[in-house]
Parts: C-alpha cells; structure tokens; sequence
C-alpha cells in the first residue's frame, strides 16, 4: 500500500505519462501528408507564411504552426503542423487528468471506506475517464489532423482544471490560480467565441467561490481584458503582413468587430441562394428533436458503449447529491455537451456534416468530469455489494483490470478507423491535378476540400506556381489575385458573379479549368444553349467556348478511392468518396448535354458513381438523389431556350431580355442580360440595361456595381457616369 501511495500521490505525473502515452499515438496515427481535413491545409498554408485565417483570424494558432513548420523537424510541412494538434491535445488530457484527481478527491474526502485504496482510485478513475476522451474517434481524429480546434479544446481544459481546483482545494495559492484562469479567459474569447459556452459554469463558479474571488475582482478582469488586447494586437500585426495566403480585414473598429464575430465569413451560398450564418440563426424544436437521435449515435460511436453508461452513472449520481456541486457541473454539461451538438446546424448533406462535426469537440472537453462521476458511482456500489463481502481482493482486481481493459479495447477497436498514418490520397490525387493542367491555367474550385488542398500544394510545396488558383472563399489569396490585372476584367467582390468574371473574362486567353463544378453555374454559363461547353477529364474539367470530341475519362484515382473502406461515422473521408460519385454523375450530364452518347463511355461513368455511392451511409442519400435529378433532367430556365435552334446568340438573349422588360417581368429580364453578359463580357448595351433594372429594383449596390463595370471599359460612357452620380450622393 505504500508502494501506491507514493508512486500515485500527484496527479502530475501519472497524468503526464498517460498524456506522452496519448501524444506517442497521435504520432504514430498522424498523417504524414496533407488530407483536407475540413480547414485543415489551409490553416498550415496560412499559418506556415504567418499569415491570418478566416473570422476570427486564429492568429495565436497561426503563429504556433509557423513556429512548428520552421523547426528542424524531419517530415513534410504538413506533417509537422499535425503535430502540434498532438501535443495540444495531449495537454488538454494533461489538464482534464488534473482537474478529474482533483474531483475525485473532493467527492471522496469525507467516504471513510472505499473498495480500492484512495490514492489507486484517484489513479484509476482520472486514468480510465481522461483516456476514453483520448481514444475517441472525434477527439483522436483531430488530435492528428492540424485544425483550429485544438487549440480551442486546451483553453477550455485549463479552464475547467482551474475552476475545479479552486473549488475543490483549500490550500493553494488562490490569487495566481485566479489570474491564471482569467487570462485564459480573455485569450480564449479572442480566439474562439464559442467559449462563450462556458460562461454559465463561470458565472455559477463566481458565486460559489465569491468570498475568495473579492479581493482579487480587479486584477482578474484587468488581466483578462490585457490578454484579450494583447491577443488582438497579435491579430492586427498578422493582418498587416503580405503574403501569399491570408484573410485579411480592414484594421478599423468595424473590421476588428465583423472579424471576431464572424460577419465577414457569413454572406450568400450559391447553391441555395440563401444569405446564412456561421451558425443555426434560430432555436428551432423541430430540427432539435430530429438532431437527438443523430447526437446520440455520434456519441456512442465515437466514445462507445462503456463510456456511454458511465456518463448516464454520473449523471445519475450528480443529481443524487445535494449540494451545489449540482449546479455547477450541471451548467456545464448543459451548455456543452446538450447544448452544442442540439444547437449547431447539422445539414442534410454529408459535405455539410463533415465539416460541422468539429464543433461537437467542445461538447465533449467535459465528458471526462462525468464519466469520473459515473466510475465513483460504480465502485460505491460494488464497496457495498454482497460479491465485495464474500472476495474484496479478486473484486479489485477486476475492476481495475475491467477498467483499463475497456479504455484498451475502445482504442484498438478506434486505430484501424481514425489512423490516416497511410492516407495521401488527398495529396496525391491534387498534385496529379495541378501536374496534369496546361501552363498558365486559371483554375477555379468550388469546394473547400479541393481549394484547401490546391492551395497548400502549391504556396507550400512550390507545385505549379504557373497556375492561378481561384478558389471558392477568394478571400483567403485576393491580394495574390489582385497582382494579375489581367485576368479579372470588372469591379466584382462576391460570387457568384465575380467567380464568373474570372471564367467568362478569360475565355481564349488562358485554358480555364475548374475542380468540383457545380449545377449553379452550368445553369449561369449558359451551357444548355451552347454558350460555353464543360470538357471532363479526372477530377476536373475543362470550360471552353469550343465544343471537344471526348473519347474517355481516365477513373485511376476513381477506382482507387472506391476500393478503400472508411468506418460510417468517418464524414471527411466519406465524403470524398460522395464528391468523386458526384463528379461522375455530373460527366453523365456533361456528356449526355454535349449530344456525345457514347453508350461505352456514359455507361462506364454511371457504373463508377454507383461503385462509389453503394458503401456510403444513409446521409448520403440527400446529395445522391440531387445528383441523380441533376444528372438526368434539364432543369435551366427554359423560357430563354429556343425551340428551332440549339445555339443562342448575345443578340438572341438582349432580345429576349427586352421582350420580358417589355412584359413587366423584371426578374426574367434581368437573366436575360445577365446571360448575355456571361457570353461577351463586354457587350456595353446588356450590362448598362441590367444596371438600370437593379436601380429600379431598389438594388442599389449591384447597380452601382453594374455603372462602374461600365466605366472601366467605357470611361466616356455619360449614362453609366449620372448612374454613379445618382446613387453615390
């Protein structure tokens, strides 16, 4: 007994080697090249030239990973960014090991009998609740995959370390462990403001602990508002730099203010024309009941059964008590856990879930706490039980070889699932797009995925700096777009209108390619009367004015992604199987449009988009069946389709467009000249009509847009001129 005393007296320790036993598995699991993960390639590409990212910036992840590429550390740039998610969460553990010791003392301070020695039930319970956090498939997977979110995950485990300790210790030094927690308060709020979540368990806390927090009230809030400027300060000196890759803002009260809350990531999809948020907008019942079926799934999956009921233990056993520990605890599992996962959209689409999944991390930081709870529960009632009577030696044997034989298990059932130490596919399959592309290509992408992945390739690995990348959120390289005066020929600053002045302006002067083409602009192209033809090849295609005989499509990659097996609940790699089925699908569109029916060749893409759809789960289903529906109908406006001729003209659509003028209906007047203008850019009479009609629908900004497009070309053009004069005074 006093061997364990002495080996499991501090929580520091223990709690260190089962982080560097975690760390050591993250290593050995983590990538050894770029995968897309989310925003994972372009965080390292921003951060590796210290640059700043998307709202809020996450400039102190930024300078972390340009601090861990430039180390001598052997492996690709990819690599080491991967890296640093490994050790931001292997601190996190750190933290959680700490804060759970600490609860389990609290909670065991006054039980006189316990089944196992106090000092190996500290052991045990923080060993076994930390580590199925660590082995779980969410929490493992970006522990291996460098993202924002990391970072995230270790502010709010020093937060909750900090607000356990004090409220369950007496002798520490209260006014450092204080300062401590409100200085991670403040550069936790700059850094992500989903931490706001925990703000109930901090305002419960305050109460609580009210008596040892006065004497300390002003140096914590100055301290947290100095580390929240400080944390600004960071964000506005990256901002200032120039380089390749960077989302920058304008350095003002206002800019700094739509930054941190995220008004200048949120704006119009294209897909559903809709204006949306970073988040659900709105508190709906509906959507929260059909999500806790889904929240409930995830959870089991990605923790497992065991953990699962020591969770609903704890739970149990936390309302058993009467004290205020009820409350405070209570708050944070409502807040995070419940509140997180109900409350964040989770879209029908598996792209879409992919990518939302990650805010679910946070909702799971304290899981830790009830689990420990649930474990505390479990052994009380095996002390007490007639089988603890009868052998209490062979019963604390196997408990504790129960309990660690369960986290053990759950980890070797998750590696062959979360590993991606093998998984280049990502890497290799872009690198043979921008390999494969003729010189000087615009290449345009659609999806975050491919841009990401384009993106570090070539501002990191140096691969094809020939090709100008305009990737979907041109944000993140508009001061590297603005150096090419050539290829953007009008004054737009949003798609989908500016992604179709870069594809229309630059027809015959640069082959024009895009990744991951989308219905919305085969519909804005004007492909169904001829206007503009898509020629498929790998993962990409070709938008041309001239029509191509096509005689196959290689499936290399196609074949090879079809023949992996990835678990249901892993949505990123599942969803790259989902893209790939949908890149065939719209070929068979593609080639059916084009009038080139070869049978062999029609049938060979629908045979691989069915290979590649049969093994992907129920989620899919929803984008499968729009892709179908766009593959197998003509859905373009076909009102401005001619029924005697196949191929429009610019005059045919500015006519149609002033016979819908004509009839009143302004909104199929305004495609009309849109249309127009997709095909001759510079046809001066369309795009002063259209700039006439926003005006007189009230929209001023495009109007004014419109005028001042006009201008460039036109500068002596009066009409345009009063437009501008009119709607700027």
């Amino acid at each position: 007994m006093k061997f364990w005393s002495e080996i499991v007296q501090s929580q520091w320790k223990i709690g260190a080697i089962v982080s560097l036993a975690f760390f050591c598995l993250y290593l050995f699991t983590a990538p050894q090249t770029n995968v897309s993960y989310a925003d994972s390639d372009v965080l390292i590409t921003v951060g590796y030239h210290l640059g700043i990212a998307h709202p809020p910036g996450y400039s102190l992840y930024s300078l972390l990973v340009f601090l861990v590429t430039h180390l001598p550390i052997p492996g690709t740039v990819a690599f080491k960014a991967h890296l640093l998610s490994a050790v931001l969460h292997s601190l996190t553990l750190l933290f959680l090991y700490a804060a759970v010791w600490h609860l389990v003392s609290y909670f065991r301070e006054k039980t006189k009998k316990t089944l196992l020695p106090k000092p190996l039930e500290r052991w045990l319970i923080s060993t076994v609740s930390v580590g199925m956090l660590g082995g779980s498939f969410l929490f493992w997977t970006y522990s291996i995959v460098a993202e924002k979110y990391a970072l995230n995950d270790l502010f709010a485990a020093l937060i909750i370390f900090c607000v356990i300790t004090i409220y369950t210790q007496k002798e520490i030094h209260f006014k450092k462990y204080w300062l401590f927690l409100s200085a991670t308060v403040g550069l936790a709020l700059g850094y992500h403001q989903t931490i706001v979540l925990l703000l109930p368990m901090l305002l419960v806390f305050a109460f609580l602990k009210r008596s040892s927090l006065k004497p300390y009230v002003i140096p914590v809030v100055l301290t947290a508002g100095a580390v929240f400027l400080v944390h600004i300060s960071l964000l506005l000196a990256l901002n200032s730099r120039q380089v390749p890759v960077s989302w920058r803002f304008e350095s003002t009260k206002q800019g700094i203010y739509n930054e941190l809350t995220r008004k200048e990531l949120s704006g119009y999809m294209v897909v559903s024309g809709k204006q949306r948020g970073m988040y659900l907008n709105e508190i709906s019942l509906e959507e929260i009941e059909q999500k806790v079926p889904v929240v409930l799934g995830l959870f089991k999956d990605f923790f497992g059964l065991p953990a699962c009921l020591l969770v609903f233990l704890g739970l149990f056993y936390l309302i058993k008590q009467k004290r205020k520990d009820q409350v405070l605890l209570g708050s944070l599992f409502l807040f995070t856990t419940v509140f997180i996962p109900l409350y964040v959209e989770w879209p029908q689409d598996l792209s879409g879930q992919s990518i939302q999944i990650r805010q679910h991390l946070l909702s799971y930081i304290g899981i830790p706490l009830f689990i420990s709870l649930g474990l505390m529960y479990l052994l009380s009632l095996l002390n007490t039980s007639s089988l603890a009577k009868m052998n209490r030696s062979l019963v604390r044997i196997g408990v504790t070889t129960g309990a660690l034989a369960s986290v053990v298990w759950h980890i070797q059932a998750m590696y062959p699932q979360v590993s991606l130490r093998h998984f280049d596919f990502v890497n290799r399959f872009y690198t043979h797009i921008l390999s494969e592309v003729p010189s000087n290509t615009l290449l345009a992408c659609n999806s975050d995925v491919s841009c990401f992945a384009l993106l570090y390739l070539q501002k990191v690995e140096n691969i094809r700096p020939d090709v100008v990348i305009v990737p979907h959120m041109y944000r993140f390289v508009e001061d590297d777009l603005n150096r090419h005066q050539d290829i953007k020929g009008f004054a737009y600053k949003h798609n989908p209108e500016l992604f179709l002045d870069y594809l229309t302006f630059n027809q015959g002067k640069r082959p024009v390619m895009m990744v991951d083409f989308q219905k919305v602009y085969y519909d804005l192209l004007g492909m169904d009367y001829g206007f503009f033809t898509y020629v498929p090849y790998e993962g990409y295609g070709e938008i041309t004015r001239e029509s191509a005989a096509i005689s196959t499509i290689p499936q290399q990659y196609s074949k090879e992604l079809s023949s992996i097996q990835f678990a249901a609940f892993d949505h990123m790699r599942q969803q790259l199987k989902a893209a790939m089925a949908q890149r065939h699908r719209l070929n068979v569109m593609i080639l059916a449009r084009m009038g080139k029916q070869q049978k062999a060749l029609t049938d060979q893409e629908i045979r691989q988009a069915d290979i590649l759809s049969s093994n992907l789960p129920v989620t899919y289903q929803h984008a499968n069946d729009l892709s179908g529906a766009f593959a197998l109908n003509t859905t373009t406006y076909a009102l401005f389709a001619s029924v005697d001729r196949k191929q429009r003209n610019v005059d045919d659509l500015i006519e149609a467009g002033d016979f819908f003028l004509e009839a009143g209906d302004v909104d199929r007047a305004i495609f009309g000249y849109q249309s127009a203008l997709n095909f001759m850019p510079l046809n001066k009479s369309a795009r002063l009509k259209l700039a006439q009609l926003y005006e007189q629908k009230d929209r001023t900004q495009k109007a004014l847009s419109e005028y001042q497009n006009i201008l460039i070309y036109y500068p002596e053009n009066q009409e345009a001129r009063d437009g501008v004069d009119r709607l700027t005074n």
